[in-house]
């Protein structure tokens, strides 16, 4: 196969998994005008079953695509992540539950998980974070009773916690797309330190930060990767500044004293950085 005809194969190929979103965006849109024009009328039973009947069509889709090739398993991606939210739906209309669907959006989010184990592919990983997160959120508020909701937001945060662990074990074990599953596990820790703090439970908040901080630089130095920079600095930054802030009121001294530290450490980096740099090129 020459050169020339690669390039009008891989056009060929982009048109047409182009051409296969956008249908099926025409008809999901199609249905959901027609449904939405229909759905008062419409008894719970029914209503759950045309998500439920869209759930069965979208995971035969996916499973008649299969993985073999980069434009099968993108495609089949996108129909898998319908189908989970479509079962979601379904299960979320049918019961009606009004202030946490835990038992839809944890169904939802296995459903998510099984095809993801089925097709490693980047939206099924975020796909699958989301509904995991959303689910931790809904487990929370399940839990805690309705005149205690103060303590739904830090529960979720435990909950956060106990995911980025999961997240940064299969990252590291490169179960999943190292990188990503990193970035969402770090995203995650982040969240869980904001929260606590937020809801004012601030030593928890600064001892999860400093362990935070400690964990990701040691795991930098085997891994080499990005987020495990980049999250420890924000995460130490933001948590001396939250510190500051609610100890000592943001006084003059203690922004001064920060300052001179940071300027310090900037410093000290540089000339690491510039004695490493002479003694390789000499």
């Amino acid at each position: 196969m020459t050169l020339t005809e690669r390039k009008n194969e891989a056009r060929n190929s982009l048109i047409a998994e182009i051409t296969g979103y956008l249908g099926g965006a025409f008809v999901v849109i199609s249905l959901a005008v027609f449904v939405s024009e229909r759905f008062d009328d419409l008894d719970k039973v029914l209503r759950s079953g045309l998500f439920l009947a869209l759930f069965i069509l979208l995971a035969a889709l996916v499973f008649s695509l299969g993985t073999s090739t980069g434009l099968r398993a993108r495609l089949a991606s996108v129909l898998a992540l319908a189908s989970s939210i479509s079962l979601t739906v379904a299960l979320a209309t049918f019961f009606e539950i009004n202030r946490a669907p835990l038992a839809a959006f944890a169904v939802g989010s296995i459903a998510t998980a099984a095809f993801f184990y089925r097709n490693r592919s980047e939206l099924l990983h975020l796909g699958t974070a989301a509904f995991l997160f959303i689910t931790s959120i809904m487990a929370a508020a399940t839990i805690v009773r309705r005149d205690t909701d103060a303590l739904t937001i830090p529960l979720a945060a435990a909950f956060w916690l106990a995911l980025s662990a999961i997240w940064i074990y299969l990252a590291f074990n490169r179960k999943i797309q190292h990188v990503l599953g990193y970035s969402l596990a770090v995203v995650l820790l982040f969240l869980a330190i904001q929260a606590l703090f937020i809801q004012d439970h601030r030593e928890i908040s600064y001892f999860v930060a400093a362990a935070t901080v400690i964990a990701l630089m040691r795991l930098y130095l085997i891994e080499r990767i990005w987020p495990l920079l980049i999250a420890p600095l924000v995460i130490a930054s933001v948590s001396i500044a939250e510190l500051v802030a609610a100890t000592l009121s943001g006084s003059i001294s203690a922004v001064s004293g920060l300052f001179i530290a940071g300027a310090l450490l900037i410093a000290t980096s540089l000339f690491v950085i510039r004695s490493m740099n002479q003694k390789k090129h000499s």
